[in-house]
């Protein structure tokens, strides 16, 4: 848990100078960027290239909420690594082998001073992601379906073709935001305390 919240910090410290790797996929081969950067993401976790291999150190959403300064008490519990096992049958000189492997979504995960953070494609379905600032984020195609947005700012932010199907969207900002075939349906927009 140490480990993770250390590479938390450092994971929320480095898009700041730079941006992460997209497309990355969970437990595949990797190597640094050309500008040094060993973060990545497949848009549901963050991941870091850590002795050659991409692992997953927290998912987008934990992210989001660190990287606007909220702290973060419980983790989604990690991936464990897929392994391989083999079995040989000596009578009959046959070798069978299986693999376990997972599959990533590939999405986009950047972020960039001046153009906010780029989560589009990313699920953020049934997360609690209130009061977040979003602002200038673009969440072009993103799924919010379900999720706890409450007091969050999207002013300014790109949210065409994004779904929010039945999300708490009570006082949440959306000053000038781009709202191009953006799902609305049964998205709640009370603004009382709850």
């Amino acid at each position: 848990m140490i480990r993770r919240l250390v590479l938390g910090a450092l994971i929320a410290a480095v898009p700041l100078a730079s941006s992460c790797q997209v497309p990355v996929t969970m437990w595949e081969p990797c190597a640094p960027a050309e500008n040094g950067d060993i973060t990545g993401t497949d848009g549901t976790w963050v991941l870091v290239c850590q002795d050659g291999t991409w692992a997953p150190i927290m998912t987008a959403s934990e992210y989001v909420a660190i990287a606007n300064g909220q702290q973060v008490t419980e983790f989604t519990p990690l991936p464990t690594r897929p392994t391989t096992t083999t079995t040989s049958t000596t009578s009959t000189s046959t070798t069978s082998t299986s693999t376990t492997t997972t599959t990533a979504v590939a999405n986009k995960c950047a972020a960039e001073p001046a153009s906010g953070i780029d989560f589009s494609t990313c699920d953020f379905s049934g997360q609690d992601m209130s009061g977040l600032d979003l602002s200038y984020a673009n969440l072009a195609g993103a799924n919010f379906d379900g999720a706890n947005l409450r007091g969050t700012s999207l002013a300014h932010a790109n949210l065409t073709d994004a779904s929010f199907v039945g999300a708490d969207m009570g006082c949440v900002d959306l000053t000038e935001a781009i709202l191009v075939n953006t799902d609305l349906t049964d998205a709640s927009f009370v603004c009382e305390p709850v």
